[in-house]
């Protein structure tokens, strides 16, 4: 079932709880590759390749294709599908704001932080070493 793999794997924050599931899409609303890898499809069926985008890969099964008639006359076609997301970018970790969402960063940007850290935190260990600072009983 995609929906229970999409709850516990997908990397998508907005469709996570929902299964994976976006609903009323169309075609200039989703990914590009996605919407074309559905299109082919029938209703409950699972694309048969992983689906690569700027986001990252997407495991993704068409659930329903509808045609609806705009105001101006046109139609448009729009689908619910669900999907599992695994990431090129991830949120960055040392982000420390609850109340803002964390920026996304790839996994390289974020090995780059923490060796920075780590560098960091030897050379201030190395410091305090060379240079130990006694503080009076007293204080």
């Amino acid at each position: 079932d995609l929906a229970k793999l999409a709850a516990q794997f997908s990397e998508d924050r907005t469709t996570k709880e929902k299964g994976g599931l976006y609903t009323d899409v169309s075609a200039n609303e989703a990914w590009a590759e996605v919407v074309a890898a559905l299109s082919g499809l029938k209703e409950g069926e699972i694309a048969p390749r992983v689906i690569e985008s700027h986001a990252g890969f997407h495991i993704a099964k068409l659930e329903k294709r509808k045609t609806v008639r705009n105001s101006d006359g046109s139609e448009t076609e729009t689908v619910d599908f669900r999907h599992v997301l695994l990431q090129r970018k991830f949120p960055d970790p040392q982000h420390d704001n609850p109340e803002i969402p964390a920026p996304f960063i790839s996994a390289e940007e974020i090995a780059e932080k923490m060796v920075e850290m780590e560098k960091r935190d030897r050379f201030v260990a190395e410091i305090v070493a060379r240079n130990p600072i006694e503080l009076p009983v007293d204080v």
